[in-house]
């Protein structure tokens, strides 16, 4: 090894990748599924989120007549569909960033609420889970 070379600068990517999941998981600086405080924050954040994406689009739409945001999100609170909607635009957006890292820092909502598609979304979302028959 040439001086000033550090070990993993010759260690093949594969095992460099491997190394970093294992700083992310010894850092405990990731969503674990049996947190429910850490997982509620995760949810709290991405619902603000998509509610100021919302709120953003129905601005530039001149849709608000005005509305402040703590009016607008007193107004979403009130409708199902809403929420609904918010669910649909929410999993349609997480399948666009299939890749985790850096994914709430770059979410954006806008495209799938100003999507043809959000009716269709919001209608899926609205049914319910059909169970097999066990």
């Amino acid at each position: 090894m040439s001086e000033g070379q550090k070990p993993i600068e010759k260690v093949a990517p594969v095992l460099r990748d491997l190394l970093s999941i294992f700083d992310i998981v010894t850092s405990n600086r990731y969503m674990t599924l049996a947190d429910q405080d850490e997982i509620n924050i995760y949810v709290t954040y991405m619902t603000y989120r998509v509610q100021q994406d919302l709120y953003q689009v129905c601005q530039e739409s001149g849709l608000l007549c005005g509305l402040s945001w703590d009016e607008f999100v007193l107004l979403m609170r009130g409708y199902k569909s809403a929420r609904t909607a918010a669910m649909a635009v929410v999993r349609e957006t997480l399948k666009v960033y299939a890749a985790f890292q850096d994914a709430l820092a770059k979410l954006d909502f806008k495209p799938v609420w100003k999507s043809e598609r959000l009716e269709e979304l919001v209608n899926q979302a609205d049914k319910p889970e059909v169970q097999p028959n066990g």
